[in-house]
C-alpha cells in the first residue's frame, strides 16, 4: 500500500483503538517503514519505554494490501502494548538467570506465551473493532 494511504488509515484510527483496548493513556508514535525485526513483518512495537507508558510502533506499508490489513496490525501491536507489563517481568526475569541457555530458554517461552496471549486477544477482540461503521471512522 502507499504510504500516504497507511498513514490517514492510522490517523483514523489510532485513538479509537487505543480507547478500545484501554491504552488510552500510554503516548503512542507510529513510525512506517520496514520493521527492525524483519524487513517482511507487517508491523512491530518497541516497548523499551513501556514503565513510562511510551510505545513506539512502526507500521510496513508495504506488507499491507486494504484497509482491513493496517487495521489488523494496528490491533496486534496495541494488543502487546496491553500486556507490555508481562514484557517487563520477563526482562527482568532474564537478567538474573544465570547461564545463557536458561536465558534464552526463558526468551523462547515468553516469546511464545506473550504472542499467543496477543494472537487470542486478537481473536475475540479484532472483528469488533474492524466492524464500525463508516459514518464513526471520519
Amino acid at each position: 500500500m502507499d504510504e500516504s494511504a497507511v498513514i490517514k488509515i492510522v490517523e483514523a484510527n489510532l485513538e479509537r483503538l487505543m480507547q478500545a483496548v484501554g491504552v488510552p493513556h500510554w503516548n503512542i508514535t507510529v513510525n512506517y517503514g520496514p520493521c527492525d525485526s524483519s524487513p517482511t513483518a507487517a508491523g512491530e512495537v518497541d516497548l523499551t519505554a513501556a514503565s513510562y507508558w511510551r510505545a513506539a510502533i512502526t507500521i510496513n506499508p508495504y506488507q499491507h494490501s486494504e484497509e482491513k490489513d493496517v487495521i489488523d496490525t494496528l490491533v496486534h501491536e496495541l494488543l502487546h502494548v496491553v500486556i507490555a507489563p508481562m514484557e517487563l517481568l520477563a526482562q527482568t526475569a532474564r537478567q538474573h538467570v544465570q547461564s545463557e541457555a536458561a536465558e534464552e530458554a526463558l526468551q523462547v517461552v515468553n516469546t511464545h506465551a506473550v504472542e499467543q496471549t496477543v494472537l487470542a486477544l486478537e481473536r475475540g477482540l479484532a472483528r469488533h473493532l474492524r466492524n464500525v461503521p463508516e459514518a464513526a471512522m471520519k
